[in-house]
């Protein structure tokens, strides 16, 4: 019988795959399903400000409210509402639910952080994974502003909370490694790599680049990237690695475990229950095919295999 347990970040997983969804709240029978596919945490959609701004049934807000302290108060009515069904969500999954759930945030304001992360823990949050990097705010800036403001971010919400938190972080090459020790000294538990959102195709007869979405070369490119990524890191740095594996292949996740990761997350966006759980099942059902195959009784027998510390030269690479 093979060990698929494993611990990230604190949490005890029955397996290395978490999954993760941004286009909605949580819908608890997809996750369900999942947990029942094998699934071994959640990483719950993230609250960030487009969430906390949601205009739902807003009308009745602010038809009477035309003046300038008239709108704000809606505002500030409308991301208490938006906020409390996200708790009351996260809190419901948590209920229903008998494996870990990471809450997930993104905030404009250094205030907010701690709030609702406090407000996430209350709900039944096992960690709260940040996401302090915004790509359409911080392209444009000095990679030692972002580098700081991640860093200060995650220091200010560790030094307040009573609970693993996770940082995720898109992939880059250069300096990655002290980085990531700098923040775990910071008190992050855990990193999750994001794949970049700037690798795009090349339409070679119109001359132009490509959406990474439109073009299955680079989707792989990023993954590749972001494994890349895993491997210069694994033994060199303290904190567990989570590697977005937004590759359906099956082996994707065989290879974020061979990289170094210790979990991988499956984004589920526009699955139905049973699209999500066949997902979790495939990937799965591939990670313990292979493992048998290769006489493999638990996961800690082949992470990292090909991570850059099992080189003995980096002309290896």
């Amino acid at each position: 019988m093979s060990d698929y347990n494993v611990t990230f970040a604190g949490l005890p997983l029955e397996s290395p795959l978490l999954i993760e969804t941004d286009s909605d709240l949580l819908d608890v029978g997809v996750a369900r399903q999942c947990r029942e596919a094998g699934a071994g945490g959640i990483l719950f959609p993230v609250l960030d400000e487009k969430r906390l701004n949601r205009r739902i049934d807003s009308q009745e807000l602010t038809e009477n409210n035309q003046d300038d302290q008239g709108k704000r108060d809606s505002e500030r009515i409308l991301r208490r509402l938006n906020t409390d069904e996200y708790l009351d969500s996260l809190e419901n999954a948590v209920r229903e639910l008998d494996i870990p759930i990471i809450g997930s945030l993104q905030c404009d304001r250094r205030g907010q952080w701690f709030a609702l992360a406090q407000h996430m823990k209350d709900a039944g949050a096992k960690a709260i994974e940040i996401r302090p990097y915004r790509h359409d705010l911080h392209r444009l800036e000095r990679s030692a502003q972002i580098e700081k403001h991640i860093l200060r971010t995650t220091a200010y919400i560790s030094d307040r909370l009573e609970l693993p938190l996770v940082v995720r972080i898109p992939a880059f090459m250069h300096g990655v490694q002290p980085f990531v020790q700098s923040l775990g000294e910071a008190g992050a538990a855990g990193i999750l790599i994001e794949q970049p959102e700037s690798i795009h195709g090349v339409n070679v007869e119109a001359m132009t680049l490509t959406n990474a979405g439109d073009d299955k070369t680079a989707d792989q490119a990023a993954f590749i990237t972001s494994l890349s990524v895993c491997r210069s890191l694994y033994r060199r740095v303290n904190t567990h690695i989570a590697l977005r594996v937004a590759d359906t292949t099956a082996s994707a996740v065989v290879m974020a475990l061979m990289g170094g990761a210790t979990v991988t997350t499956v984004p589920v966006d526009g699955q139905d229950a049973d699209g999500a759980a066949l997902l979790v099942r495939r990937h799965l059902t591939y990670l313990k095919k292979w493992m048998t195959t290769h006489s493999m009784t638990s996961l800690f027998d082949f992470r990292g295999v090909i991570s850059e510390s099992r080189l003995h030269s980096s002309l290896e690479n």
